[in-house]
C-alpha cells in the first residue's frame, strides 16, 4: 500500500477510535462536557464595588453581575471606566494600561461556586430572595420595578448609602451590624415589588424610611451597642447635609429613643450604681440583649445616646 494511503488509513482509524471512546463515555453514563464544566468552575464569585459615584450611576451593567475570576472582573471594570470618559491622569477612573484605580471601583470576593458570569438577580422572581452583603437589589430589582430615577429612593438613597456603608471602615462588630441592616432594609422592601405598578415614588420613599429605625436597632445587631469608632463611622457616612433633612431627623429621633430604652432596660437592675441615673446595673448578666456589653460599656453607651437625645430633643 502506498505511504500516502497508509497515513490516511492511520488518521481515519485514529479519528474513529476517538469517536468510539467519546461515544462509549457518553453511553456508560458519564457526562464528558459536564465534567469539563465542573473542572473549570471557580470556587469564588468576584463582585465589582463602586467607590466613585460616577461608577455607581453609569455602570449598573457591570456592577450588577458576578464574575468567576479576577481577570473577568477587571475587564468589566475597564469597560465601566471607559463609559465614564475620564481622561485626567489624576482621575481614579482613568484606566491606565487597563487597570482601574481603587478610588473608582474595588473588588470583593466571596466563597461560592461560579460556573459563568451572570446577573446577581437574573429574574424578577429572584428578587424575592435578598442576597446578603449586597447592594444590587436597589437598581436590579426595586428601581427596575418602580422606576423613580436618580433622585428616587432606590438610586438616590438606598443604593447610594448602601455602597457608602460598604466602603466605610468598621470594626468586626460594626461590619456585622452593617451587613444585617443592609439585608433587613432590602427585605422590608420585597413586598413593595408586587405593589410597584400602583406605588408612587413618594409612597415608596415614605415606606422605606419608615423601615429604617427598626432595622438599625434590631435585637442582636443594634446600633445602640456599637463602639464609639463605629458610631463615628455611621454618622460620618450619613453626613451633616443628610442628617439635617427632615426625613432623616425623624428617623434619628426614633433611633435615639429606642437606644435610650434598650440600654436603660439593660442596666436597670443589679449591682453597681449607674452614674447620674440612680439605678443599678446588671451589664451583660440579664435584662435586654446587651450584645456582650460590659457595665462600663453600657454606661458609656447610655451617656452617648443621652447626649444625642438632647441634640434631637428626645426625652430621657
Amino acid at each position: 500500500m502506498p505511504p500516502t494511503l497508509v497515513r490516511s488509513s492511520f488518521a481515519l482509524t485514529t479519528v474513529l477510535s476517538l469517536v468510539s471512546v467519546l461515544g462509549c463515555a457518553s453511553a456508560d453514563g458519564s457526562d464528558v462536557e459536564g465534567e469539563s464544566g465542573a473542572a473549570l468552575a471557580s470556587a469564588t464569585k468576584t463582585f465589582i464595588i463602586p467607590v466613585d459615584e460616577r461608577a455607581r450611576f453609569l455602570c449598573h451593567d457591570e456592577i450588577n453581575r458576578y464574575y468567576c475570576d479576577a481577570a473577568s472582573a477587571r475587564s468589566a471594570a475597564f469597560a465601566c471606566a471607559q463609559k465614564l470618559g475620564a481622561t485626567s491622569s489624576s482621575d481614579a477612573c482613568n484606566a491606565v494600561n487597563g487597570v482601574v484605580g481603587s478610588g473608582c471601583v474595588r473588588y470583593e470576593t466571596q466563597s461560592e461556586t461560579c460556573v459563568a458570569s451572570a446577573p446577581v438577580y437574573p429574574t424578577g422572581a429572584s428578587c424575592t430572595s435578598v442576597r446578603p452583603k449586597s447592594c444590587h437589589f436597589y437598581s436590579a430589582c426595586l428601581e427596575a420595578d418602580a422606576p423613580c430615577g436618580d433622585d428616587g429612593y432606590a438610586l438616590g438613597y438606598g443604593e447610594r448609602y448602601c455602597y457608602a456603608f460598604k466602603n466605610a471602615s468598621f470594626s468586626a462588630k460594626g461590619q456585622a451590624w452593617r451587613d444585617n441592616v443592609m439585608q433587613c432594609l432590602q427585605k422590608a422592601l420585597v413586598p413593595q415589588l408586587s405593589a410597584a405598578p400602583t406605588l408612587t415614588c413618594t409612597a415608596l420613599t415614605d415606606f422605606a424610611f419608615g423601615s429604617h429605625p427598626a432595622c438599625y436597632t434590631e435585637t442582636g445587631h443594634s446600633i445602640c451597642y456599637l463602639p464609639p469608632s463605629d458610631l463615628a463611622a455611621v454618622f460620618g457616612t450619613i453626613g451633616l447635609g443628610e442628617a439635617l433633612k427632615a426625613r432623616t431627623l425623624d428617623q434619628m429621633r426614633r433611633v435615639v429613643g429606642t437606644c435610650i430604652g434598650q440600654i436603660a432596660r439593660g442596666i436597670f437592675f443589679g449591682s453597681g450604681a449607674v452614674a447620674g441615673l440612680g439605678v443599678q446595673s446588671i451589664g451583660a448578666s440579664g435584662g435586654d440583649d446587651v450584645e456582650g456589653a460590659t457595665d462600663a460599656e453600657l454606661q458609656a453607651s447610655y451617656a452617648f445616646w443621652a447626649t444625642k437625645a438632647d441634640e434631637y430633643g428626645v426625652a430621657h
